[in-house]
């Protein structure tokens, strides 16, 4: 395959991988929507569980633990899915000492202190330092080294929204059910 090829192959990749970490993130955002309904009808749940928790206090204390166990699942690995994940450059064999030019890693050393108080920064390196790392022959390997760490991301956030997603779906079903239960145990309109 020609070099021209190669590139033009990682880049739509790439672009491939982003656009999939970028679905996730919607995918989620709409998951963390459903599982904070659950919120704004905290009334007729404790209604729901007090009931099944009088009468029939081991189911109740059960059903009501799963609930609470399946919801907060949910939220943590909702919240887990849009957090940023750890430098995904650790986790890469660099055997070729890729520099991580394609989104201009290491430019800025931005610490805590800046984020709240807004001192003044600077790039690690002038213009042309910078321009001296972006050699053609590099090219290639750089963008293999962003392949591989935007893979990272993916892989993990795919995980995470697979659990959120499953502990959300387990979290609804068995608060439908109890309320369906109560409902027609009770006659409660």
């Amino acid at each position: 395959m020609k070099k021209e090829k190669q590139i033009e192959f990682l880049l739509a990749s790439i672009n491939d991988i982003q656009s999939t970490i970028r679905a996730f993130d919607n995918k989620i955002i709409a998951i963390i929507v459903v599982i904070i309904l659950p919120l704004s009808q905290l009334k007729l749940l404790i209604s729901i569980y007090s009931h099944l928790i009088i009468d029939y206090l081991f189911i109740g204390i059960l059903t009501l633990s799963v609930f609470v166990i399946t919801w907060l699942l949910s939220l943590i690995f909702s919240i887990l899915c849009i957090l940023s994940i750890e430098n995904p450059a650790s986790k890469i064999v660099n055997d070729c000492n890729a520099k991580g030019i394609f989104y201009g890693a290491g430019l800025f050393k931005i610490n805590y202190r800046y984020l709240l108080f807004r001192k003044k920064l600077v790039s690690t390196k002038s213009i042309s330092d910078y321009s001296k790392d972006f050699k053609l022959k590099e090219i290639k390997k750089e963008l293999v080294y962003e392949q591989m760490k935007l893979t990272f991301i993916r892989d993990v956030k795919s995980k995470r929204q697979k659990i959120a997603l499953i502990s959300a779906t387990l979290s609804i079903l068995i608060g439908v059910l109890s309320w369906l239960f109560v409902l027609i145990e009770y006659n409660i309109g």
